[in-house]
Parts: structure tokens; sequence; C-alpha cells
């Protein structure tokens, strides 16, 4: 049994959450007759205080409805923050229709959740000249190992989806095999099983992994770092009645930071210099921070962050979910180590202290630092829609503007050390454009990207978006003259079906002399659910360093005999 620690309502053990009102609920220890006396008398007190809590509820939710719109409609600093949620609901890149709440709760799915194809890579070798490498008592002179390497392939099965995937690769030659592997990845581990190098199939444990890992890392082992750390939330609903709780804990503090007079509101036209046009009757809210008020509240939340396991617990739990466990262990693992800190049961608690220490450390400087950055935001709206931001401070700025199908985005920080520029046209699921990035200083270079065509409604099985893009790179070395290198990468479908994903490098030959001028790849991708198989054979666990020598010794008895068969077939 669970009890709220708000309104002492007792809920199921599966019930993390009041579903009354929705704060945390604690596990609760009763004797029987303890709970059988007592539960009239505290249903009755409980019903009483719900009532009272029900009509006030009632009462704020119409004044919510009815008063807040009216407060607003003359309230800068609320059209602000409306705007900045409305912004990025409509202008994610990513999906569209994404919210900073939505991501909050855990309710954002990746494009590509789950992968299902058979692909086959091979490359372009033609025109590239390859000499064939000198073998003692043969005559490889005449041999251009160009044409033979356009034989080779690499030819993949994928399927993965949750905890468990399983993958198929051969390298082929003409499009028959040489070698194959068929991988097995699930909860306890993966398998590996190669036919050509032995008729078992190695099962290695994830418990042999990582202290295999351990071992082989510095004195700690990244993973003894993050030890101890638990994620608490593994259902979508658990994670919005958390950031519904972690909302109201802290949607006080951060409005403290701010106030109506931080804001200043013109009604105008507003000139769009680089779209090259003027809308008329835009609204202008420029934000300009005041240090004190918003070092305040920095250092409040500060303090309130320091002990916060409900905030610890929701942060990990969508690190888990967006990045897999894997990469929530390999983030975790590079904070402490940037932070010289061990996470343990408190889980992200002492990266909260050690952030609040150091924000403590001197309040007149942060109050400073605040003012001295001449920080400044601005945002115009015209009939709701965004149609330009920008953020500008001391050292830089950000710009964006977008009105119709145009859109152009501008950064730059520190004395032309750091500066991007875009220029884009989005209709519908379509995009397309230029994007210009520089860097000055010692380090002059920069990149320029064409996108042409980019539908992220048509996608390969990989999540590509069907499109054409190219990326020309600069980059000085030591004289006047740039070196460049170009990639062109067209994702297009096929017309027999699945798609085609060409990938070219240029100007490898300004690198250096020995490079071709041009290399190129192809990846076909089926589009359909791979057939891959789990493989008929023996299975050997391994659960240690001997097994796995063993394993090893075993398949590299065979390996010379694979070798030998492709190197036979690259000479004759």
């Amino acid at each position: 049994m669970r009890k709220c620690s708000n309104c002492n309502k007792l809920c199921p053990d599966t019930e993390k959450f009041c579903q009354t009102c929705g704060l945390p609920t604690s596990v609760v220890e009763e004797t029987d007759g303890e709970a059988a006396v007592n539960a009239p008398a505290k249903m009755k007190k409980t019903g009483l205080i719900l009532g009272i809590v029900g009509a006030l509820a009632l009462i704020g939710a119409l004044a919510a409805i009815l008063l807040i719109p009216k407060m607003r409609k003359g309230d800068p600093m609320h059209r602000f923050f409306d705007a900045q949620e409305h912004f990025i609901e409509n202008e994610s890149l990513v999906k569209e229709g994404l919210t900073i709440e939505s991501l909050m709760c855990g309710e954002y799915e990746p494009t590509v959740k789950e992968v299902s194809t058979d692909a086959e890579l091979s490359l372009d070798a033609s025109g590239l000249k390859i000499p064939m490498p000198e073998i003692e008592g043969l005559d490889l002179s005449g041999i251009d190992l160009s044409d033979k390497l356009s034989k080779l392939s690499l030819f993949f099965q994928i399927k993965s989806g949750g905890d468990e995937s399983r993958s198929g690769l051969q390298l082929r030659y003409n499009g028959s095999p040489i070698i194959s592997a068929v991988i097995d990845k699930t909860d306890r581990g993966f398998a590996v099983h190669i036919p050509e190098l032995s008729d078992k199939r190695f099962e290695l444990s994830s418990d042999f992994l990582s202290k295999l890992m351990s071992e082989n890392t510095d004195a700690d082992g990244l993973d003894a770092l993050t030890q101890g750390v638990d994620v608490k939330f593994d259902r979508v609903a658990d994670l919005k009645k958390s950031y519904e709780a972690l909302k109201k804990d802290y949607e006080e503090i951060f409005y403290k930071g701010f106030a109506v007079e931080d804001f200043e509101q013109k009604d105008r036209d507003c000139a769009l210099h680089n779209l090259d046009v003027t809308v008329s009757g835009c609204r202008l809210i420029t934000y300009a921070p005041n240090g004190e008020r918003l070092a305040s509240m920095l250092l409040e939340m500060a303090e309130r962050i320091k002990t916060d396991k409900a905030l610890s617990d929701h942060l990990l739990t969508l690190m888990e979910k967006y990045l897999g466990e894997n990469g929530m262990n390999l983030m975790l693992s590079a904070l402490c180590s940037n932070c010289d800190i061990k996470l343990g049961d408190n889980g992200l608690i002492p990266v909260f202290e050690k952030l609040a220490d150091s924000l403590n450390k001197d309040r007149d400087a942060l109050v400073k630092s605040i003012d001295d950055s001449n920080f400044i935001w601005r945002v115009v709206t015209h009939d709701d829609d965004v149609i330009q931001q920008l953020v500008g401070y001391k050292d830089g700025s950000v710009y964006f503007e977008h009105y119709g199908e145009n859109i152009f985005l501008s950064a730059r920080d520190g004395d032309n050390a750091f500066e991007v520029k875009s220029d884009l046209k989005k209709d519908g699921s379509v995009l397309g454009g230029k994007i210009n990035l520089s860097t000055g200083g010692d380090n002059k270079g920069g990149a320029e990207i064409t996108i042409e065509g980019c539908d992220t409604s048509a996608r390969s099985a990989l999540g590509i978006p069907c499109g054409k893009y190219t990326i020309e790179l600069s980059a000085a070395e030591g004289s006047s003259e740039a070196a460049k290198l170009g990639l062109a990468i067209e994702v297009v479908k096929n017309e027999k079906g699945g798609t085609d994903h060409r990938v070219a490098i240029t100007g490898l030959d300004e690198l250096g002399e020995d490079l071709p001028e041009r290399i190129a790849f192809d990846l076909h991708t089926t589009d359909k659910d791979s057939n891959v198989s789990a493989p008929d054979a023996d299975t050997v666990r391994i659960e240690s360093e001997e097994q796995l020598n063993g394993m090893l010794e075993e398949m590299n008895e065979n390996l010379s005999g694979v070798l030998m068969k492709l190197i036979t077939l690259l000479i004759f």
C-alpha cells in the first residue's frame, strides 16, 4: 500500500502518484488491526479536506479560464512566454507540434524507433587506379585493384526494436558471400555466429562484458562512477504526473526572476531585412533582464534543486528514454569524469550540489555578469505567429526570421570567431536552401551546406529524409589558399523499390598526392522488413576470459582460409 504525501489518501502499490491530487505517494507499513480501526475516522477527515480542496481547485480553475486571459491581454511578460511556447511548437524541424511539455513528459517519440530492413553497401572504385599490394613471389603489377573492389559489397540485415535486435552481415564478391555473421542482442547480452569460422554460436553475457570493460578502463572504471543510479519511472503516465508536480514546485520560483517592467511592448510594422519584406500590424516584445531579480531567482532555484530527488528521478528517466540505457550511462560517466564526482543512490543530487555551490560563490559577481552581458531578447509576432526572434548579448547574437515559406537564421559568437547564416525555404514537409558557416581568428575556414528537396515525410528505412545534401568544407593550412573538401549525399526512392543512398567525397587529392580526387559509395535499402533469422547452431556461453580466448583461437584457425579465398578472388 502507498500513501499520498499531500492528502494522505491510500493508493495501490502500483500507483506512484495520487489519483486525487496528483502528488507523489510513498510506501506505508501498517499493522492489520491499526489499519482496520483507524480507517473510518481517516476517511471522514480526508473526505472533508478533499471537499474543501476540490472546491478551491474548482474556483481556481474558473479563475484561470475566465480571468487570466483578460489579465494577459495587456501583459507583455505573459505574451512573451506564450510566444516562445508557440514558437517551439511550430518551428521544430524534428517533429511537427513538438513542445517542451511533450519532451518533459516523455511523450516525444523519435522518428525511427525501430529499424527492420535489408541494405547493401558498395564502393564505386572506378577511376581510382589502385595498384595491388606487393606480395613476394608474385608479379601483380598489371592488376588494377579498382575494378575488383567495385565487386565487393557489404550486405546488412537489420532488425531492432526495444531491448532486442538481430543483425546479419555478409561480405560479398560479385554477389556471392565470402564471410557472414549473425549477431543477436538480448537483455542478457549478445551472441555471434560466424559459420565460416566456427559451427558454434557464442553468447557473451552482459555481466561478463561489463567486467571485461571495467578491467580495461581506468582504475575506478566508468561504470563505477554511476554505480547505484536507478531510473524510477517506467510509464509515460508517471512521467506526466511527475512533470506536473515539478511544475508546481518550480513555476513560482521561476517567475520570481521576471517582472512586467522587464518587458517592453510596441505595436508597429516590422521590416524583415534578410527576407526583404515588411510586415504590417506586428507586436514587438523586448525583454531585458534585471540582474538583481534574475540572480535571486537563480540562487533560489539552485538551493531548491540541491536536495530534489524528484527532479533527479525525472531527468534520469528522460535520459534513459531518449538516449537508451547505454547512452545515459555514457553521458553520466562523462559528466562525472569532468566534474570529479560520483553518483549513487541520490542520483543527480551531487551534480545539483556542485552547480549550486558554483553559483553561490559570489552573488555580486553573478549580478554584475548579468548586467554586463547587455543581454536582450526580442520576439515579433503577427497574427499570433512568431516571425522574428533576436537574442543579443555582449559578444554575439542569434537572429531568426520566418515569413511564408522563407526561413533565415544567423548566429555569431565573438569577433567573427564563429558565424552561421542560413537561408531556407519550408513548404509543408519539404525543406531546401543554403547554410553558410565560417570561423575566424587563427583557424579561418568554413562550410557551405546546400539542401535540395529534403522531404521529412518521405524517408528511407534508416530514417534519412529523401533529398540532396551538398557540403563544401574549406580549412586554412597556414596559407592564404584553403584546401576544399566536398561531400554530396543523395537519397532517392528507387523505381524498382527501396531507397538508394549515394555518398560522394571530392577534393581528397588536395589533402595528399597519393589520394584520389573522388570516392563514392552506394547504399540500397529494401524498405521492407528484414527476414534475418536466428542461426541453427549450438550455443556456447562465454563467462570467463579463458573461454573468450578459446573462442578467438578457434575462429583464428579458420580465418586464414577465408583470407586466402578473398585474395584469390582479387588477384584472378
